[in-house]
This record gives C-alpha cells, structure tokens and sequence, in this order.
C-alpha cells in the first residue's frame, strides 16, 4: 500500500510538472534581459491605465463644473433666479450624507460636492446675481449685460453694440444697455466716459445696488479709493450683509491698507452654512496683510477644502500650524482640521 501511494505521490503528473518548472526557469535564464523589460513594461502600462483614470477623473470633474457655469448663465439671461441652482446642490449635498453607502445611482455618476456649490454661488456673485431675491425686470437686463460683457473679448465691438441699442430705443430696457456700455468703458480704461454714463444710470436709479457699486469700482480704477468706501458705506446702509457688497467693500480697504477693517467685515460672511470661496480668499489677503500669517493660512485652507483640493488645504493648514504668531487655541483647532482633511484625503484615495 505504501508503494502504491509513493507512486501515486512521484507519479507521472508531478513528473511533467517539475519538468514544466525547470524549463520555465531556464527559460527565464537564457532571457533574462528580455524578461526583465518584459516586467517593467507590464508595470509602465499597469502605471499608465491608472494615471488615466486618475486624468478621466479630472476630466469629468472640469465638464461638471462647465456645465454648472453655463447652467448659472443661462438661469441668469433667461431671468430666472440663479440662486436656486446652488440651493439644489446643497439640498443634494445633504441628502447624499444621509443615504451612507447605499448612495442612488444619479449621485454616484453626478456627485454633488461642496465645491460645486461653492463655485455656483462665486459665478452667480460674478455676474452681479447673489444677494437679494429680487423680480426687477431691470436685474435680468443688467445681469444679461455684464455676461455678455464678461464672454466677449472686443471692447470696441461691445461698445458700438450697446451704443446702437441705446440710441434705436428698439431695446426694452435702455439701462441695462447703459449699464453694459459703462463695463465695456471701464474695461478698456475710458475712466472719463465710464463715469459719465454710470452718473446717467444713478440719475434714473439712484440706489439701485449694480449701479452703485459700479461707480465705487470707477472710484477706485481711478486712484480714488477713498471715494470709493464713502460709496461703498452709503451702499450699505440700504443693502446691509450683502455679499457682493461686502466682498467689494473688503477689497477697497485692502487697497488702502485698512486689513483689519476687511477682515471684520468679511467674517459676516464665513458662516460654515454658506459655501463661499471668495470671502475666504480675501480673508486670506487682508489677514496676510495684517500680518496674521495663522489666519491667513488657515483661511487659504478653508478656502482649497470649498474647493475640493484637499492637497492644497493639508498644506496650508501645516503652514497655519507652523507659523510663530498662532495661538494655543488655534493651533488646537487646526490640529483637528489637519487630522479631518488627511482622513478625507485618505477615503479619496481608496
């Protein structure tokens, strides 16, 4: 019996096995240059498939954020309210947090990130749409002016446009084409000529919100910053916690070198609950200006975090840590932060 199982143990099959083995290995040997390139090019391909996903990612990633650009134009030349596109988004945001991983299946092929928002809100106070809700036919007008402004090149072109528009009468609302006449000008440096056609819209509309903060804008083009904050501070009296306003405002103080001004004023505006990448932005500038290097990093990181770039805030938040003037508290916060932002890096990279 112990025989038969001997020969049931070396028998012919382990035989050709062993035999296969050997002639592999040698095989190997007498090629083993060949082998070698073999392997790292099996490796550079392996390599290549997986940085194009990584790169099809991204490509997915920038179409996404296009359409949502393009969406907030049309919402705003159409004269809807664009407001509603960042509220959907949020709206999806949370509820995507609540379904765990049993996400459907829209939300995994269209996933809805802070960053969408974020940069939905920034396009809409771009195109002069955030603050009040409003159903003035003139903001449709004026938001339709300043995107058309802002997607064209030609100044000169521009110009004749909204200057033959104004002189036909053809069109339905004469000051959103002067409006966008006054752009067009202070684009091109017409100083002089922006601000008379801006006096000619503050005659007709002398609070109306896109038209004083236009002549502010003039005031501080031309080298009149102070102008332009007693603009900016009147404005506010009739459109208090204004986002656009604020974000304006903060930037003439900046320009005058009244940093801690801006940074109070901006922090009405850094509620946790709105997702505004801008103020942080300039939070960052005026805090840096100030010479608070911890504020200003920490608000840089805040500001990558909205943005989906968790590289980016990991490293400005190890800077904040870094910097001499943060304080105890502080530096406990952005430890928290920094552990927050490496665990979120970690799930994306799984």
């Amino acid at each position: 019996a112990s025989a038969r199982a001997r020969a049931r143990r070396h028998g012919p099959g382990r035989k050709v096995g062993k035999a296969s083995m050997n002639l592999a290995l040698k095989d190997i040997r007498h090629n083993l240059g060949r082998f070698v390139l073999t392997c790292i090019g099996l490796g550079m391909l392996l390599m290549i498939v997986m940085g194009m996903g990584g790169i099809y990612r991204g490509i997915i990633e920038d179409a996404t954020l296009l359409a949502d650009r393009v969406g907030v134009d049309l919402l705003i030349k159409s004269g809807f309210d664009p407001e509603g596109l960042p509220d959907f988004f949020q709206r999806l945001y949370e509820a995507s947090r609540a379904y765990g991983t049993n996400v459907p299946v829209f939300l995994r092929t269209h996933p809805v990130e802070t960053r969408r928002i974020s940069e939905t809100r920034d396009r809409i106070a771009q195109l002069g749409g955030a603050g009040k809700r409003r159903t003035d036919p003139l903001d449709y007008y004026v938001a339709q002016a300043r995107a058309l402004v802002l997607s064209t090149q030609s100044s000169s072109t521009l110009a004749a446009r909204f200057e033959g528009a104004i002189s036909s009468g053809s069109n339905r609302d004469v000051s959103g084409q002067r409006y966008g006449l006054a752009l067009t000008q202070l684009r091109a440096g017409n100083m002089a000529e922006a601000r008379a056609t801006t006096d000619q819209l503050l005659q007709s509309h002398p609070e109306y919100l896109p038209f004083l903060l236009l002549s502010a804008e003039i005031d501080l083009r031309s080298g009149q910053p102070e102008q332009a904050l007693e603009r900016y501070q009147e404005a506010a009296k009739l459109y208090p916690g204004d986002y656009t306003l604020a974000l304006s405002q903060a930037t003439a103080l900046i320009e005058v070198g009244r940093y801690k001004s801006a940074m109070n004023l901006l922090r009405e505006q850094l509620r946790p609950n709105i997702l505004r990448t801008g103020a942080y932005a300039l939070y960052a500038r005026a805090a840096r200006g100030a010479g608070l290097r911890s504020e200003s990093h920490s608000s840089m990181a805040e500001y990558y975090a909205l943005r989906g770039d968790v590289r980016q805030a990991i490293e400005q938040t190890e800077l904040a840590l870094s910097s001499a003037d943060a304080t105890p508290h502080q530096r406990s916060r952005l430890q928290a932060q920094l552990e927050t932002l490496r665990n979120r890096a970690a799930e994306d990279e799984a």
